[in-house]
């Protein structure tokens, strides 16, 4: 592949659209090669809308997964959060982050904080459905499970919509491990979030600056990255700011002490890792897009999600890659970052074997 291409590799975009047309934008970056990977939602965030982005039902979203991969010659990361939880359709809370919605037929799921508390044999039936779902679908990225602590309960971010399993380090261990296992033993990649933890953030950072300097703990929210080190297949960031780690203030996702000097070194950590939806105003309150792409790949991202949920930019990828080129030009990144992220997401999906990954629709029982 040449320079651009690589580039391309290391993009994952949302979409809009429940099928694939050739006049879409998403249609041309396939064919076009310009984007790796595709994460798709069921709805626009924050709202109750259902069907308004790409799910609908198993059938419908079988068929646009076929789709998705014989445009990109079958060679693409299609990834969804799956952490659990099914989403109401009401005005209540939603809790949990299920994309794949028992509205739209498929099974009900338990949200993290509900899955902990299950009986051990219950849990293990659990995590084997959700992973055999989304295989059956053709996923083969999922971005679960949260291993994120709840020092705070009541307060902090993911206890309050019952991301977190618990505020127990052993506990969500233990919870994660069913789940890696159940995806991985279905060749489904999946990924930890959100590092180097978030279980102590009261400000959510799809909406703004989070700093949890004074409330991070080392010792129990590393502790699960330390333990799957070698086993996750990747591990997602988060923008928070932490000074204990980096004490310029700049958000985990953008800076390198946080993922090269403590993930990859200090960690051991040889994976992926993805960048969180760069466009949370967590990070576009303060830098430029420019800012974060320089950043975020220096940092030692090698996966540059780009939800296109919070604003839509139909020309994200082709955006991204021409300021990546430019980059490189004048010396601001190097060509062996791109090579070096390139060879982990072709080892990752020679991994999963996804040219030759076969799915098959299956009936979808509630649990």
């Amino acid at each position: 592949m040449n320079l651009s291409q690589k580039i391309a590799q290391m993009l994952m975009i949302g979409f809009k659209g429940e099928s694939l047309e050739e006049n879409s934008p998403i249609f041309q970056d396939l064919i076009q090669q310009r984007i790796g990977g595709v994460i798709l939602f069921d709805r626009d965030p924050f709202t109750l809308e259902l069907n308004s982005r790409n799910i609908r039902s198993p059938t419908q979203l079988k068929n646009l997964i076929q789709q998705l991969q014989t445009a990109a010659g079958n060679d693409l990361l299609i990834a969804l959060d799956y952490e659990g939880g099914d989403q109401p359709i009401s005005d209540r809370p939603r809790l949990g982050v299920s994309r794949l919605n028992s509205a739209y037929g498929f099974p009900e799921t338990y949200t993290a904080k509900a899955f902990a508390k299950l009986p051990f044999e219950e849990a293990v039936t659990v995590a084997a459905l959700m992973a055999e779902t989304v295989k059956n679908l053709g996923i083969n990225v999922v971005f679960a499970p949260v291993v994120d602590v709840t020092l705070f309960p009541g307060q902090s971010c993911v206890d309050l919509v019952e991301r977190s399993f618990s505020d127990e380090v052993d506990k969500v261990i233990a919870c994660a491990n069913l789940f890696i296992s159940a995806y991985q033993k279905n060749n489904i990649a999946c990924c930890l979030k959100h590092f180097p933890g978030y279980g102590s953030a009261r400000k959510d950072t799809h909406f703004s600056p989070s700093d949890i300097t004074s409330t991070w703990n080392r010792d129990l929210e590393l502790r699960p990255y330390q333990i799957f080190n070698a086993k996750a297949d990747m591990v997602m960031t988060t923008h928070v700011s932490n000074r204990q780690l980096d004490p310029s203030g700049l958000p985990a996702t953008l800076s390198q002490k946080m993922l090269q000097d403590l993930l990859r070194v200090q960690l051991n950590y040889q994976g992926l890792i993805v960048a969180d939806d760069l466009q949370m105003k967590g990070l576009t309150t303060s830098f430029s897009l420019t800012e974060i792409v320089e950043l975020a790949i220096n940092a030692g991202n090698d996966i540059l999600l780009f939800g296109n949920m919070l604003e839509y930019d139909a020309d994200i990828a082709s955006r991204v890659i021409s300021i990546v080129m430019e980059l490189i030009k004048i010396g601001k990144i190097s060509e062996q970052r791109i090579d070096d992220s390139y060879q982990k997401i072709l080892t990752l999906k020679n991994k999963l074997n996804i040219k030759t990954q076969q799915c098959s629709i299956s009936p979808f029982s509630s649990i």
